[in-house]
């Protein structure tokens, strides 16, 4: 059970913080995976990051948007349409696609009862192209997809960048600890012993 419960803890607590955006930025924002983050979408993780926080905040106080910029913090309207494209799906798509998944997920004999597979972890925004504008039913998966939900994006390229970030995880967790604990030597992680033992 506690398995099930550490993962809605997030939830209950303050889930969009500035440890969480830095954390995310650090592991996947440079690189390899910033570049091929760069390469796949035409816009880098940092231009993602300010896109998908002005979404962010914009659907606190509206329900239904338009894609639109803010210049004064160098955040363009091309920059945010880019966002939309990367974390959301048309009504109808998003319809189609969690029919599929729900048929996918039933057919299996094992039903996990927790924890669900859910579409709006990977794309927390609905376009309804007929008014060019959108909604985020749940406005807090927008940062969940801005931060953890960039393993999506990373774990679609070649083995080597999820290695990369990997290691620079290791090496985050490695300065917080000594950021933390200065009157300890934190080492990174080695091999020792004999294999499976």
């Amino acid at each position: 059970m506690h398995k099930i419960a550490h993962r809605q803890f997030e939830w209950q607590r303050s889930f969009s913080t500035r440890e969480r955006l830095y954390r995310f930025a650090y592991i996947y924002g440079q690189g390899g995976c910033g570049e091929y983050f760069q390469t796949k979408y035409g816009l880098s993780i940092n231009e993602f990051l300010q896109a998908g926080f002005l979404i962010f905040a914009h659907a606190h106080i509206v329900p239904w948007m338009q894609p639109a910029g803010l210049e004064r913090l160098d955040v363009t309207v091309e920059s945010v349409a880019k966002t939309l494209g990367i974390m959301s799906l048309s009504r109808q798509d998003f319809r189609a696609s969690a029919t599929e998944l729900n048929e996918t997920l039933f057919e299996g004999k094992n039903l996990p009862f927790a924890y669900l597979p859910s579409l709006l972890r990977r794309y927390p925004i609905i376009a309804e192209s007929r008014f060019g504008s959108f909604i985020a039913p749940l406005p807090q998966l927008i940062m969940y997809r801005m931060t953890v939900g960039l393993f999506y994006d990373i774990a679609a390229g070649p083995q080597a960048l999820l290695n990369e970030a990997n290691n620079r995880f290791e090496l985050y967790a490695q300065r917080l600890l000594q950021g933390f604990f200065p009157s300890f030597e934190v080492m990174g992680s080695k091999r020792y012993g004999p294999k499976r033992s």
